[in-house]
């Protein structure tokens, strides 16, 4: 069993239901060609697809209709973008390599282009993810949702860190609440996130912003309650070259695969334990939990400083050495580091030009089952206090 579920010892009955909630990367937007042709073993979504309104709008289905093999299948898609390959078939073959055996079943119950505030609970989206595990649980009497796994921040980029923090938990709360009521499970589902990267570009009538405080209280709410976990960040992936703001196939694939991974041995995956302090004209950071790091600015595009940025005083080197990164100063007296927190209006997302950073761990976190490429473990947006 994954690490956070129930020790189950008779499987007549039971099975896993991952649920993907969010905006529209967490459906697949945009995600074409489709590269899942297949269907993983043991493996299921409903008639629809993965995604519980095929076109990933906000529309209220109540009905999601019969279970069927997973297979990913093309929508049409507002906007022409089309929906395509999602999470799901990489994390199912992922976990089915891992030996993990019960039978799972996978949605996206997310919609594009919405505020946190409007995926709470009585929105259309949460109530058709509420009757989607229902409708499992009449096939499955022994339900368990261990987690729900979350993309989502760009159109409350400008919200307080306060304001997101609280509307997180809020949402937190409602998924417990209600997915324990129905399936009976006494293991409280996860909220596992995947931080934010996406403020900085124009979309449709949407306006980008410099920064954004969605990854700072995403992690700081990772930190603060034991059933949230920040996964990882995604600034590492090329965008969708025809608007900048979706991810393509290959990208939707090894998102998966990285749940999959982080999912099975979660205890082996703590949050980097960041701690700063001033040093003459430097500004050290420690970085425990996380083993050695590298500066890489072969998969993601170099950026100024490597990411980091200074309050009170302006950079002038940074160097990495082992699990500490040291960050010269000249001019004034810092009083905050950031990294990856700042972007140009109207960049794309990801690793190209987006709001990024060049620091990872130095071992391979995994290599993809679907081209064999290395993924890092990269770390993630912060701002910390000095």
């Amino acid at each position: 069993m994954i690490s956070n579920g129930p020790i189950i010892r008779d499987l007549t009955g039971y099975a896993e239901f991952y649920l993907f909630a969010g905006q529209s990367n967490s459906g697949g937007t945009s995600s074409l060609p489709l590269l899942s042709t297949t269907s993983p073993a043991n493996s299921f979504m409903f008639e629809n697809g993965v995604r519980l309104d095929p076109e990933h709008g906000g529309a209220r289905v109540p009905n999601p209709g019969n279970l069927v093999p997973l297979l990913e299948i093309q929508n049409t898609g507002a906007l022409n973008y089309g929906f395509g390959e999602t999470w799901a078939s990489g994390f199912a073959e992922t976990m089915r390599d891992k030996g993990h055996k019960p039978p799972m079943i996978f949605a996206a119950g997310g919609v594009g282009g919405t505020s946190i505030d409007d995926m709470q609970e009585g929105s259309n989206a949460f109530e058709n993810q509420m009757d989607a595990i229902a409708k499992a649980k009449e096939t499955y009497p022994k339900l368990v949702v261990p987690a729900i796994f979350l993309s989502q921040g760009y159109n409350d980029r400008n919200k307080t860190l306060a304001a997101h923090f609280s509307a997180l938990e809020t949402l937190l709360e409602s998924y417990q609440r209600r997915i324990t009521a129905i399936t009976g499970q006494t293991s409280k589902p996860l909220l596992v996130i995947t931080q934010c990267g996406a403020w900085t570009k124009n979309f449709l009538t949407q306006i980008g912003t410099t920064t954004s405080e969605v990854p700072q209280a995403q992690l700081e709410l990772a930190k603060a309650n034991p059933y949230v976990r920040l996964a990882f960040s995604y600034y590492h992936y090329a965008p969708w070259p025809n608007d900048g703001i979706h991810f393509e196939s290959y990208a939707n694939r090894q998102i998966g695969e990285s749940f999959a991974h982080y999912m099975a041995d979660i205890a082996r995956f703590p949050l980097p334990d960041i701690s700063g302090q001033v040093n003459g004209n430097n500004v050290v950071l420690t970085v425990n939990n996380w083993g050695d790091l590298e500066v890489d600015t072969n998969l993601v595009t170099a950026v100024a400083n490597h990411g980091f940025t200074l309050t009170g005083a302006t950079i002038n080197n940074v160097s990495v050495a082992g699990n500490q990164i040291t960050i010269g100063f000249i001019l004034g007296t810092p009083t905050e580091v950031g990294y990856a927190m700042e972007g140009v209006v109207d960049n794309d997302i990801g690793r190209i030009e987006g709001p990024r950073g060049n620091i990872r761990q130095a071992d391979v976190w995994f290599n993809s089952r679907y081209d064999n490429a290395p993924v890092h473990r990269w770390l993630p947006h912060f701002r910390l206090a000095l």
